[in-house]
């Protein structure tokens, strides 16, 4: 475990330095951990949908999706074949739109539920 804590503290130190993280947020009481800015890394939600990460840290995680989510709504957040966390939504907007071809996105925040993220799955996120 201190190792898995060790390798994480020195992927903050680098994420930090190189502005791959965000502390704090607009509502600094639901921002627990520091977030990794994993944009475009795809993972699987429930059986069927596939989102692009936007960040995720130990207490939650932020997506982009084409499927509108609401709050209070939760599902299994899968990461690779074998581990997923319960996350519940706690906000989703539409982000933007493509009027042309009438597509949607939606950006949702979520948290996970009851327990946090352990540190060797979120290091297997960050650091492939």
């Amino acid at each position: 475990m201190e190792d898995q804590e060790e390798r994480y503290h020195a992927l903050l130190k680098e994420a930090e330095g190189s502005g791959k993280i965000e502390f704090g947020g607009v509502d600094l009481g639901r921002r627990n951990h520091p977030r990794f800015k994993i944009e475009d890394t795809e993972m699987q939600v429930d059986i069927s949908l596939t989102v692009s990460v936007i960040n995720i840290s130990l207490s939650g995680v932020c997506f982009f999706s084409t499927m509108r989510f609401k709050p209070g709504q939760t599902f299994d957040f899968k990461v690779g074949s074998v581990f997923s966390v319960q996350a519940e939504v706690k906000h989703c907007e539409m982000v933007e739109t493509d009027a042309a071809s009438m597509e949607v996105r939606f950006q949702v925040l979520c948290e996970f539920v009851e327990q946090e993220m352990d540190l060797h799955s979120l290091l297997s996120i960050i650091d492939p």
